[in-house]
């Protein structure tokens, strides 16, 4: 009993170590869940704001797009609208005889036309002004999302490290739960052997009692028995006094039965003799 109660103590002091040692992992594992929760967050964080740095980008290049494309076709218009002025301006000229006949029907025509094309012009190049001016403020806004761009590449990067930090805390801590749980199940499978230690624990014990119960019943039949015995003794050695002395008593007996036969005898030989 002595032996399996120390093996017990052994096996629930380690199963208490190997508990005790499960607890800090999962305590560490936790921590590092917690750090990789925070370099996650902050990951998406950098990540986000770089995507809208992009995005706000993309639009602003857009509109340069845009206003560059507009520019192109107000260009493109000025440059129509300035050969049909050309081809009016050659007409009128022909037609007033380069200046000399201003009245004629056919160059009075020609000068409304030539009129209206130079307002057409004048109109196309005001536009072409406006479109330059929104393709400068366009290209201003793209220089100066240049310095945003390059923190929003950083911050991608930022981004990226975080998350591989992520995947590296969330890797160790995954490592430390799963030695965690070998340690749980080594301290279970202790478990179960402390049970089958009580139960053994508990049938040797039974069997203490009943051996110590027999024993102590044996011993008291035992005591018995030696009281009986004694007593036995003690009547045999008065038995064997009184025999003893009945057989002394016997003897003297004998020895007076004698001492008359004898006295018997000499009377009847003095009586022949005298006879």
């Amino acid at each position: 009993i002595d032996k399996i109660l120390e093996e017990g103590r052994d096996q629930v002091n380690q199963a208490t170590k190997l508990k005790a040692k499960a607890g800090r992992l999962q305590e560490m594992a936790a921590e590092l869940l917690s750090k990789g929760k925070s370099e996650k967050e902050t990951a998406a964080a950098l990540k986000a704001k770089y995507y809208k740095t992009m995005d706000d980008y993309g639009k602003a290049v857009e509109e340069i797009d845009k206003s560059t494309q507009k520019a192109q076709q107000i260009l493109d218009q000025m440059n129509a609208q300035s050969l049909t002025l050309a081809q009016i301006a050659t007409e009128y000229g022909t037609a007033s005889d380069h200046g000399k006949d201003p009245g004629a029907a056919a160059a009075t025509a020609l000068k409304a036309q030539l009129q209206q094309a130079q307002k057409d012009l004048a109109a196309i190049t005001a536009q072409k002004s406006k479109a330059d001016d929104d393709t400068a403020n366009a290209r201003k806004l793209a220089d100066q999302y240049q310095p945003l761009i390059i923190q929003a590449e950083k911050d991608k990067r930022g981004s990226d490290f975080h998350f591989q930090e992520f995947a590296h805390l969330t890797q160790q801590a995954d490592s430390l739960q799963n030695r965690a749980d070998a340690l749980l199940a080594r301290a279970d499978s202790i478990d179960g052997l402390i049970q089958s230690t009580q139960q053994e624990l508990s049938s040797k014990r039974k069997s203490f009692e009943h051996y110590k119960n027999r024993a102590q019943t044996e011993m008291a039949i035992s005591l018995q028995a030696e009281d009986k015995e004694a007593l036995l003794r003690k009547q045999a050695r008065e038995a064997r006094y009184k025999a003893a002395e009945l057989s002394d008593k016997a003897r003297r007996l004998r020895a007076l039965a004698q001492k008359g036969v004898n006295n018997v005898m000499e009377s009847t030989q003095d009586i022949q003799q005298e006879s």
